[in-house]
């Protein structure tokens, strides 16, 4: 339909941001579509160099994202990673989130954090794989 969408992008600031993005940006979306940007940031002790680093990539991701006509909104998150994800789903009333598979694999090939919004969501998860991910090889 073309009606529009809401999608949550979970990045946690490190180089799958870029992969995330990119995938969402090769996507066609309906007009009026939305877009939340959700950073993890690992609870402890704030630093600030790498705040800041974390902001910049956040508003890189959202120009990206804005450019292919998404309205974009973006929030950086403290806390436990699965609850705090889930509740923002519902809170923006997500249609599909968006998630690397990322670093920590189990034997599902998803990290926890991918493994809890695929198994909780309300909505449509795509967990997103690197070329490099060696997780599941082809059967030969």
């Amino acid at each position: 339909s073309d009606a529009p969408v809401r999608i949550m992008i979970v990045v946690d600031g490190s180089d799958s941001t870029d992969h995330v993005a990119q995938a969402v940006a090769e996507r066609i979306w309906p007009a009026g579509s939305e877009a939340t940007i959700v950073v993890l940031r690992r609870n402890g002790p704030r630093d600030p160099v790498r705040d800041s680093e974390t902001t910049l990539k956040l508003q890189r991701v959202a120009d990206k994202l804005r450019a292919i006509g998404l309205e974009v909104t973006g929030a950086i998150i403290d806390g436990q990673p699965e609850d705090v994800l889930l509740n923002q789903a519902r809170d923006v009333s997500a249609d599909c989130i968006f998630i690397d598979s990322g670093d920590g694999l189990d034997r599902s090939g998803l990290c926890r954090i991918a493994q809890a919004l695929v198994l909780g969501a309300h909505c449509s998860v795509e967990v997103l794989r690197t070329s490099t991910d060696q997780s599941f090889k082809a059967a030969a």
